[in-house]
């Protein structure tokens, strides 16, 4: 999706209490979602703020739900767009300075914009995340991406330099987010965040991680081994999309080997599912080289 005529190409600058809307986007999360709304509703900014949650398409009870919420704007999509395609949608209704896109699973701490929006907003960081625990430990703090493997490897203790960043918690100067294109929606689930954040870096933008624990993502609980096959095979077809897109020519073969095999095994995935993540790897990479021959 093309975001770029959406929005006025207009000279950043520094302003006081910026404005932001938090992006949330919903699939089946009757169970949980209402915490996030929650979490994003209370939050303590005394810049204008709103909430946009997308839903694409649930077949459970949420919707109902959220359509009785006059707090909240709603967006409604005829089809499961992907988180990418949903999270676009919202960008391009918001007319605030900043996004923050937050999971349906997570909760923010009440304080979460009113720490880092500031910082963002005085050292000109484009794109930033705070760190997020899961429960009493942290979940993320950073990312590293390792070019040899195509392998995007999560921090656990939080430093200057982030090579990527979870869209769990993800905060987006608007003009950014629309020069890059928004996320890539042909990712569908799973890596659009960490492509979001390896095209930003490679534009010049400023990419960082808020030293604090703001965001609580303890509900997430699905680590590749527990997926759901039709989820894991979409994970790893993301990660062959993330490949070709962004591990040098010369390492491509070795990433692809690393992805196809050491990567799941590692992960605790049963063999009787490598020959489908086989498939979807090599799925996601030929998709990309397809459309860029």
């Amino acid at each position: 999706m093309d975001l770029s005529a959406a929005f006025p190409d207009s000279a950043r600058k520094a302003v006081m209490n910026p404005s932001v809307s938090i992006v949330i986007v919903n699939y089946n999360g009757e169970a949980y979602i209402s915490r996030a709304i929650e979490s994003a509703l209370a939050q303590r900014y005394d810049g204008r703020l709103d909430v946009i949650v997308v839903d694409n398409c649930s077949a459970d009870a949420s919707v109902q739900s959220l359509r009785k919420l006059r707090s909240i704007s709603l967006i409604e999509n005829a089809a499961n767009v992907g988180f990418g395609g949903a999270a676009n949608r919202a960008a391009m209704d918001s007319t605030a300075d900043y996004l923050a896109f937050l999971n349906p699973d997570a909760i923010a701490d009440a304080d979460w914009l009113e720490q880092v929006v500031p910082w963002m907003n005085e050292r000109g960081i484009q794109l930033a995340s705070s760190v997020v625990r899961a429960g009493r430990s942290v979940w993320f703090a950073g990312g590293i991406f390792v070019q040899q493997f195509g392998a995007p490897l999560v921090k656990r203790h939080a430093v200057n330099r982030t090579d990527w960043l979870s869209g769990c918690a993800l905060l987006a100067l608007r003009k950014t987010f629309s020069t890059l294109g928004g996320f890539d929606d042909a990712f569908f689930l799973y890596c659009e965040d960490v492509d979001l954040v390896l095209r930003a870096r490679k534009a010049g933008h400023r990419v960082a991680v808020f030293p604090g624990a703001l965001v609580d993502h303890r509900f997430h609980g699905r680590s590749t081994n527990t997926l759901h096959e039709v989820k894991l095979t979409i994970a790893y077809a993301s990660r062959g999309r993330l490949i070709a897109k962004h591990v040098n020519g010369v390492w491509q073969p070795l990433a692809l080997a690393f992805t196809c095999l050491v990567s799941p095994l590692r992960n605790g995935v049963g063999l009787s599912h490598l020959p489908a993540i086989v498939q979807a790897v090599i799925r996601g990479f030929r998709a990309v080289k397809r459309a860029n021959p």
